[in-house]
């Protein structure tokens, strides 16, 4: 199985995808809507086989919340998007993990789906070349999904935290999160479906939510 990384600053969008036009490369395909171009030379859309996401979480958290209001937090976010009726995607909170390691190893069997600060080092962290920043200062947030380059097949998301420039309140952990779940999930203009920042509305069954 042929993966490739992505790291996504913007929304993964996955509904709204085109019957597989061909393609020469990603700007052929709607990549707004959450198109790629594959080898085979058409364009695919993103999507995840198991209906169920678990996610765990650092166990440092963020440094400006207690570990009992971020997990808090990341829980009422999870539980925003569980509310809807109108999607059978599942999230899950595992709980807490010493792991750090971002990213998704084919051959291993221990990959998790990971949320996580970084404290320091945020440019550099994971970096191939220590001397060479990978990561914008001024980004807040970041999600990482690693996905089959031939069927658009999601296997392992993470989110990393900006810690080092930015402060994160429970609110605001909560509200980050509610965004960063939709990017993980993969829907389409999250604005529209009332799922950017928590208003305690459900989203409504707005076309396909989750392809």
């Amino acid at each position: 199985m042929l993966l490739r990384r992505f790291l996504l600053v913007v929304l993964l969008t996955l509904a709204g995808c085109a019957e597989n036009p061909e393609c020469a490369d990603d700007g052929d395909c709607d990549w707004p809507n959450g198109e790629f171009c594959s080898p085979s030379g058409k364009c695919r859309c993103y999507w995840w086989e198991d209906r169920t996401m678990t996610f765990y979480v650092n166990e440092d958290c963020g440094s400006d919340v207690t570990l009992d209001d971020c997990l808090s937090a990341i829980q009422s976010a999870i539980d925003y998007w569980n509310a809807p009726e109108c999607s059978d995607m599942l999230l899950i909170l595992g709980g807490t993990t010493p792991r750090r390691d971002v990213g998704y190893e084919s051959d291993g069997e221990d990959n998790v789906n990971l949320v996580i600060w970084r404290e320091s080092d945020w440019q550099t962290q994971d970096c191939r070349d220590p001397e060479r920043p990978c990561r914008d200062p001024r980004a807040d947030a970041l999600v990482t999904a690693t996905y089959d380059t031939h069927t658009g097949q999601i296997v392992d998301v993470d989110i990393e935290f900006n810690g080092e420039g930015f402060d994160f309140s429970k609110d605001d952990i909560e509200s980050y999160m509610v965004h960063n779940f939709g990017d993980a999930i993969g829907v389409r203009d999250l604005e529209s479906l009332c799922t950017r920042f928590p208003t305690g509305e459900p989203c409504p069954c707005a076309d396909e939510v989750v392809r």
